[in-house]
């Protein structure tokens, strides 16, 4: 494709695959229909009032050298489906953006790529998830992918740079809209990191309502599988979830407590038996034949030897959930004073681990 057809194409944001296909098929190619672009085209693709009103504008005042220009200056790279470099595995979903914009290190994607979504409203438990299953694959060499929303996806890049390891972010707007905010200097650590940025938007082009489900199928159609950390009932990981089981690939979800809302999506979508349960990073490996349950280490004595009956008294009582500090106290009918002492040399003996909020948990 060529690149002035590219460049004007991409900034319209009107082709979706459907109408790539079409106008392919009608005009021959893009290059081919550039000449014929105006309001006629437009409403000849099937645009509605609405999108010939977002669209026209920035039809009329398009300067193609002059947004190219700034596509380098902001390091942005402009692919499309038809590129060599456009990623392969991108191409199998049924439904690939016609035009990806990219800042960061293609390379990220030689890796075996796996989706890590979940909730917003991200709990201390998915927290905690999250960082094991994301440092393990760091360590790995898994790329995760993310959608570097609030909670579970900022979760998912932060741990797996801190781990060492490659990650990938989809927008679900344009490099100059990031939302949130807050997540732009994230942004930048992923691609000074080795990391890569992705989105189909062009500058220019806030989010909405249909721009977070378009991200979520890239999202799926870049990994090999895709786990649920935590997701509630109507969440978009379980869109992303579901888009995934269309293109053909596997899902993995986490289990939570049933107690909690934020878990409630995942539960149920685990009890449908639309996708496998996992509690550990190896069983997404097993899972995907990397590696084989016979390879696993199975310790022959526990990690930890409790030092005396209230060390004992302490491990029985704590699991993998957040217990505070007054329910240890009150369980074990002990004071404050003895039991204070006992959590922080276990605590520094690496036992146990305090998640914050005087809340602990067995590591």
């Amino acid at each position: 494709m060529l690149r002035e057809t590219a460049l004007t194409f991409s900034y319209l944001n009107c082709i979706t695959p459907k109408r790539y296909r079409e106008i392919c098929e009608r005009f021959g190619s893009l290059d081919d229909a550039l000449s014929l672009l105006d309001r006629d085209f437009l409403q000849t693709i099937g645009l509605r009032k609405e999108g010939m009103e977002w669209t026209l504008p920035r039809l009329t005042d398009f300067d193609a050298y002059a947004y190219d220009q700034k596509l380098r200056d902001l390091g942005i790279t402009l692919l499309t489906i038809e590129d060599e470099n456009y990623p392969s595995i991108l191409r199998e979903i049924d439904d690939p953006p016609v035009f990806l914009h990219a800042r960061g290190n293609f390379k990220a994607l030689n890796e075996i790529c796996l989706g890590m979504v979940g909730t917003r409203m991200m709990s201390k438990e998915g927290k905690r998830a999250v960082f094991r299953f994301a440092e393990h694959f760091a360590y790995q060499r898994i790329t995760t992918v993310s959608g570097l929303a609030l909670g579970i996806d900022t979760e998912v890049a932060r741990a797996t740079l801190d781990a060492g390891g490659l990650t990938v972010a989809v927008l679900g707007s344009s490099f100059d809209r990031i939302v949130p905010k807050s997540n732009i200097r994230l942004s930048e650590r992923i691609v000074e990191n080795r990391g890569l940025i992705l989105t189909e938007y062009p500058l220019d082009c806030p989010p909405t309502k249909y721009s977070f489900p378009g991200r979520n199928r890239i999202i799926a159609g870049l990994s090999k599988a895709t786990l649920v950390i935590e997701a509630k009932k109507r969440s978009g990981a379980l869109i992303t979830a579901d888009l995934a089981l269309e293109y053909n690939r596997d899902v993995f979800v986490v289990p939570g407590s049933v107690f909690s809302p934020t878990f409630e999506g995942s539960n149920q979508y685990l009890a449908e038996g639309k996708a496998q349960l996992v509690t550990t990073p190896e069983d997404v490996l097993i899972a995907m034949g990397l590696l084989h349950s016979s390879s696993q280490e199975k310790p022959t004595e526990p990690r930890y030897a409790p030092r005396n009956p209230l060390e004992e008294k302490i491990l029985s009582l704590l699991s993998g959930v957040p217990t505070k500090t007054t329910a240890i106290v009150e369980n074990l009918g002990e004071s404050i004073s003895t039991i204070n002492p006992a959590l922080t040399m276990m605590e520094l003996a690496g036992a146990i681990e305090d998640v914050g909020s005087g809340e602990w948990v067995k590591v």
